[in-house]
């Protein structure tokens, strides 16, 4: 495919000029304000956050994130439960960070039956927030394959770990919700945009870039979303410095049906790095993130104005979504064990060490002996998470010698 030439993004009186017009069909002429109770989830300096759709209002979410095991991939559902990707496992979070729930998704096969398992890389919650769609991806070098990097995309229950299987997968990435049973999934050349109902045996193709401006000028489409009337879709054009965010005029019922290609309606300047197009509840106003962190673009239906806004430098990863900002106060320490085997807080005095299981009866001081040393490699399990911390702790409370 030929690859279309795209300029730099250009600079206006210090503030990045993002937006450039295209065709643009009716356009509005007065900005629509974001809704008072809106928020969006974002990642900065590898924990979660929130802050009110105009950037006020910011909070930290979570405080264990690191840039060796930082949180991906953060969304909401309507009331406010956040699902994200942590380590090897998806958590499920009050605003305030309350840990309610973990899932470790099992190794799922994928298109040449190798089975693809470790951090989900895409974490997407439902509206409704029952279910959440997770793609993992490896790269293999199969017998009579070519050596790639595939992916998976599944399904679980949002508050237990439910069978892939159950609801179907894909070999598809980026997940993001159209309804609470229809996701929008995305793969490469001839499979760029496509819709997939839990519970389908495959998803469905919807359209190509080429099916919108011609196989002259087509690229690579991904990385979208549907806003949640179904009117507008929005998504990720080409690559690296070409790349742009393009957001189309959807006809038909894309909710449950399959109209044809949409038509475009913005894009914007070329920028290195743009990604995560997310709408705003009312399906008027449009977020993205790139190097200098989450832009707003008030009134999507006009391309030219108002200039979109940087509402929170070194933010990464939004979602938008309806629920007001109100964590309340914090219930739990960060990182904390889902309920199950746990570590000896450190506020507990530790059974007495070894030197001191001096006195007693022969079966007393065994006893004691046992009991320093389960208390001491319990305390190294304090470092571990998931399931490497189960085991720690099953292996702790087995010591007897």
């Amino acid at each position: 495919m030929k690859q279309r030439g795209r300029t730099r993004a250009r600079f206006v009186g210090g503030r990045k000029a993002v937006l450039l017009a295209l065709g643009c069909v009716a356009c509005l002429l007065v900005a629509a304000a974001p809704a008072a109770a809106d928020s969006i989830v974002y990642v900065k300096g590898s924990n979660v956050w929130l802050a009110n759709a105009d950037g006020s209002a910011q909070y930290q979410v979570t405080t264990d994130g690191t840039g060796e095991h930082p949180y991906r991939s953060p969304s909401q559902a309507d009331d406010g439960t956040i699902a994200v990707g942590f380590g090897n496992e998806i958590l499920r979070l009050k605003q305030n960070g309350t840990v309610l729930n973990r899932i470790d998704p099992p190794a799922i096969l994928n298109s040449v039956s190798d089975p693809v398992d470790g951090p989900p890389i895409d974490v997407a919650i439902s509206p409704d927030g029952t279910r959440i769609a997770y793609t993992m991806s490896s790269y293999t070098c199969p017998t009579a394959a070519d050596c790639l990097g595939r992916t998976v995309t599944a399904y679980t229950a949002a508050d237990h770990l439910t069978a892939p299987e159950q609801s179907g997968t894909t070999y598809l990435l980026d997940p993001s919700w159209a309804t609470n049973s229809r996701t929008l999934q995305f793969g490469g050349y001839t499979h760029q945009v496509n819709v997939h109902d839990v519970g389908a045996a495959s998803d469905v193709h919807w359209f190509d870039d080429y099916d919108v401006v011609g196989q002259a000028d087509a690229t690579d489409l991904g990385d979208g979303e549907l806003n949640r009337q179904g009117t507008r879709l929005a998504l990720v054009r080409d690559y690296g410095p070409a790349a742009t965010v393009v957001w189309y005029d959807v006809t038909g019922n894309a909710l449950s049906g399959l109209p044809a290609a949409p038509a475009m309606r913005c894009v914007t300047s070329a920028d290195e790095g743009i990604n995560g197009p997310t709408w705003s509840p009312d399906g008027e106003s449009l977020a993205m993130a790139d190097p200098e962190g989450i832009w707003v673009k008030r009134d999507a239906g006009n391309c030219a104005s108002p200039a979109p806004q940087l509402i929170v430098p070194g933010g990464s990863n939004p979602d938008w979504g309806p629920a007001p900002v109100n964590p309340g106060p914090r219930e739990s320490p960060q990182g904390a064990p889902a309920p199950g085997p746990v570590a000896v807080p450190a506020s507990t005095p530790a059974p007495a060490p070894s030197g001191k299981c001096t006195t007693g009866s022969k079966a007393q001081r065994a006893r004691c002996l046992a009991a320093a040393r389960r208390a001491q490699a319990l305390r190294k399990c304090k470092r571990k998470h998931g399931k490497a911390h189960a085991r720690c702790v099953r292996a702790a409370k087995q010591e007897r010698k």
